[in-house]
This record gives structure tokens, C-alpha cells and sequence, in this order.
């Protein structure tokens, strides 16, 4: 009984730590985005604002990897980082 009790006590801070990683990775890129739309407002060569956008792409792609791992797992996400318009916005 107490293998049992210690294994489950175990999985569930495996758990509470993957979540944890998973939402310290999803506002890591909602960070990086703030800083790619300030670089994006000072950018003036079309080479890099085409880099800006490349990357922004990407973040996007992670982020919906990101997100979908979140509700395979039943992982609530903080409304403040959620992006509904960002595919309108590239």
C-alpha cells in the first residue's frame, strides 16, 4: 500500500512539473513575441523585417505545438497569453 501511495504521489509531481514546464515555455514565447512587434516597429530594412517575420512564424508553430500538448494533458492556460487573432497578424 505504501508503494502504491508513494508511486502515485511520484506521477502526480511529474505531473505538477511538466505543467509547470509547459507554461513557463508558452509565456517564454508570448515574451519573445512582445519583443519581435518592437523590433518589427523599429525595423527599417526589408531583409530583416522579413527575418522578424520568419521568426514570428515559428514562435507561432511552437506555440500551437505548445498549446495542443496543453489540452491533451487537460492543462488549464492563462487567458493573458493566449493569442486568438495571431494568425490574422502575420
Amino acid at each position: 500500500m505504501l508503494a502504491t501511495k508513494s508511486a502515485i504521489k511520484a506521477e502526480m509531481a511529474k505531473r505538477t512539473e511538466f505543467s509547470k514546464k509547459l507554461l513557463r515555455d508558452i509565456q517564454n514565447i508570448c515574451h519573445k513575441r512582445t519583443v519581435l512587434k518592437t523590433k518589427y516597429g523599429l525595423a527599417n530594412d526589408d531583409d530583416l523585417i522579413e527575418s522578424i517575420i520568419y521568426e514570428e512564424l515559428a514562435l507561432h508553430s511552437r506555440y500551437n505545438y505548445l498549446v495542443k500538448i496543453a489540452k491533451e494533458n487537460c492543462i488549464k492556460l492563462d487567458r493573458r497569453c493566449l493569442f486568438v487573432k495571431w494568425d490574422n497578424e502575420v
